[in-house]
């Protein structure tokens, strides 16, 4: 039975993942009417948009909820290994039956075509017979439909939503939030949501709501303000302006107000993340107020520091490090202009005078050129070795991405592993090893490295 099991999940997952060869498309009237056919949700919920940190904000946000006793529902996007990543109720990922029989069933309603012969008479077993729609989702709005069923049978009491691309015409934003928040705006996807940070912000500013408070972070904040006024929304709060940071030194402290949390400088060493955490916990002392529930906001302390968001300055355990023979090795998420400086500045800040190497891949549509004169501020050409991700056709390959950079032709590599153990042969015993440039990669790097999607569950 159990291998029954297992290739029902991969005719089903290759069936889910193929969905966007059949159907492309913007606007948010299918996944409306998806919703209305018994998917809404009956849950509070938030919306989390942002260029970066997003999904730590929501994570953050979903697990100091859940201390507060409230059953949660998760839902972020892409995942690195395991796509059950994407859809979680109080930390746990979805388990494999309730994906297969959400997913198939909500694939026969709005898949657009007929399921394998053997995904049917898996839905008959199950007493299932649904009936085809008029509409068809995308890959994207299956995954939000997947997670909303889920949710539902899970009898949610809160539900944290990543908003995956923009803001206005992502799937999530055909629910209706009672929060919010735009951790943050920077250049990224420009082919679909333009240049200029200004556009971008109006993009990002479509998840705001009338008479509903709004939480955003330090970028574009004049146009971000101008839209939440025009929107009518009921709150703004701005990091730097109403909420924010400071380093102390040895600690490190949040400030809403009169509020301040003390935190070790050990968690959450990076800038980026402390402007997540401050942007997260800003969202629950709002959420506190709309509900009128007298949170005790510092419990978020004790949430950060037992909580991790894997692949965002990650750190991997010293066992791994031996095994290469370097001292450390960090996976970073960062994969525009904005993440790679934060990254840069971040290694510069903790890492001066130590030897470091990265290790890096890239989409094919990202601004390559520019995340790679940022590499440059801190490295010369032989400490970058470049990767290749080898089921994923939109990263590319290292000859043409050194081409593309001008990096020398010997600085790719045949696979991730070739790469590390060169890049940790160039820092040496002492030296720091850093994964970065794309998602992709980092989850190559987690399958190499024999790392599961449990390396960052929150319990």
């Amino acid at each position: 039975m159990q291998s029954l099991n297992d290739n029902l999940k991969a005719i089903f997952l290759q069936r889910l993942y193929a969905q966007n060869e059949r159907v492309v498309k913007l606007g948010l009237d299918a996944m409306r009417t998806a919703l209305g056919e018994g998917l809404q949700s009956t849950w509070p919920l938030i919306l989390v948009a942002g260029t970066n940190g997003k999904g730590q904000v929501s994570q953050q946000i979903s697990i100091f909820l859940q201390k507060c006793g409230y059953r949660v529902g998760l839902f972020t996007s892409p995942h690195l290994v395991d796509y059950r990543e994407r859809i979680r109720v109080n930390g746990k990922k979805i388990d494999e039956y309730s994906l297969l029989r959400y997913g198939s069933e909500l694939l026969a309603k709005y898949g657009g075509d007929k399921l394998a012969k053997e995904l049917e008479e898996f839905l008959k077993s199950e007493g299932v017979n649904p009936a085809a729609s008029s509409i068809t989702l995308t890959y994207y709005e299956l995954s939000l439909a997947i997670a909303q069923a889920y949710f539902k049978a899970q009898n949610v009491q809160f539900g944290v939503y990543e908003i995956g691309l923009g803001g206005k015409l992502d799937a999530c934003n055909a629910l209706e939030p009672m929060l919010s928040v735009i951790s943050s705006i920077s250049r990224d996807h420009c082919q679909y949501l333009g240049n200029e940070l200004d556009a971008i912000a109006r993009e990002k500013a479509g998840i705001m709501r009338p008479h509903k408070p709004v939480v955003i972070g330090r970028d574009a904040v004049k146009a971000l303000q101008g839209e939440a006024k025009a929107v009518g929304c009921s709150s703004i709060n701005v990091l730097d302006q109403h909420f924010g940071w400071q380093d102390l030194g040895s600690t490190w402290s949040i400030n809403l107000g009169e509020f301040s949390l003390m935190l070790s400088n050990e968690v959450l060493p990076a800038n980026y993340q402390r402007d997540n955490a401050a942007v997260a916990l800003a969202a629950i002392a709002r959420l506190s107020k709309e509900l009128n529930a007298n949170w005790d906001l510092r419990a978020f302390a004790d949430c950060i520091q037992k909580s991790t968001w894997f692949g965002r300055f990650t750190q991997l355990g010293q066992d791994i490090a031996a095994r290469y023979a370097c001292k450390s090795i960090i996976l970073d998420a960062a994969h525009n202009e904005a993440g790679a400086k934060a990254l840069v500045a971040t290694l510069k800040r903790l890492y001066e005078g130590k030897n470091l190497a990265l290790v890096v891949g890239a989409c094919g549509d990202k601004d390559l050129e520019t995340v790679f004169d940022i590499y440059r501020e801190l490295l010369k050409d032989d400490a970058i070795f470049v990767a290749p991700v080898n089921n994923n056709p939109r990263v590319l390959k290292p000859d043409a991405y050194c081409a593309r950079v001008s990096l020398p032709r010997s600085q790719g590599n045949s696979c991730f592993l070739e790469a590390l153990q060169r890049a940790a042969l160039f820092v040496g015993k002492s030296g720091i090893v850093v994964v970065t440039g794309s998602i992709y990669l980092l989850g190559e790097a987690m399958q190499k490295l024999g790392l599961s999607a449990e390396s960052f569950d929150n319990i």
